[in-house]
């Protein structure tokens, strides 16, 4: 990491090549939706919660609006703020992979919405078999996520904006 760089008080995040690794470690079949959380840094039950009708080819633009919390989805998303994610190819390359079977954008291999006690145990095997210590599925994806804006050189308002924080105080864990 550059000297410039403090060290963050986020103390749970993967660098680009663990996050490469661990991808690699997922079954293919569920590849997508880990993809999409380490793209955009959302949250696990919004992921889960995306509709197909939240993106919006048009404009290029994908809205995350719900979260699923105890098999219910739930609306607004977190803060009440609703999240507009701008699309660049890596993204749209993810989200047009996907099959159209179900409102849900994210499906599982039998073809139901994603749970995120499955998604959790599924990204646990998958660092052991990397043979990284096993961290949080929301640590490993949005602080991850979030520390590599800051290391790119994005300044600190722009991550908070991006991330959908309520507050700077927030986005500043991951500056340190």
């Amino acid at each position: 990491a550059p000297e410039s760089i403090p060290e963050p008080e986020v103390d749970e995040w993967l660098t680009e090549e663990e996050q490469l690794t661990v991808l690699q470690n997922l079954p293919e079949y569920d590849r997508p939706i880990f993809d999409f959380l380490f793209l955009t840094g959302c949250r696990v039950n919004e992921a889960t919660a995306l509709q197909r009708k939240d993106t919006d080819w048009r404009r290029n633009v994908t809205v995350i609006r719900h979260t699923i919390r105890r098999d219910k989805t739930l609306g607004p998303v977190k803060n009440k703020k609703k999240r507009v994610v701008p699309h660049f190819e890596e993204l749209i390359d993810c989200l047009k992979a996907l099959p159209n079977i179900t409102p849900y954008r994210f499906i599982n291999k039998w073809g139901r919405r994603y749970h995120a006690e499955y998604l959790r145990d599924t990204f646990r095997a998958a660092c052991e078999k990397a043979g990284l210590e096993p961290i949080k599925l929301k640590n490993a994806t949005r602080h991850s996520f979030g520390m590599g804006l800051l290391r790119r050189g994005h300044d600190i308002w722009q991550v908070s904006k991006v991330m959908n924080h309520s507050t700077i105080k927030m986005t500043e864990h991951y500056a340190g």
